[in-house]
């Protein structure tokens, strides 16, 4: 077990800059408030 955020893993593993990161990590745009 690794102790990295979703932030880190998707950083690692992806080409998404930090803007799209935000974006695609907004908690409440995923919960809709």
């Amino acid at each position: 077990m690794t102790c990295h955020t979703i932030r880190e893993v998707a950083r690692e593993q992806t080409d998404l800059s930090e803007e799209e990161l935000d974006e695609a990590l907004d908690a409440k745009k995923m919960t809709g408030m």
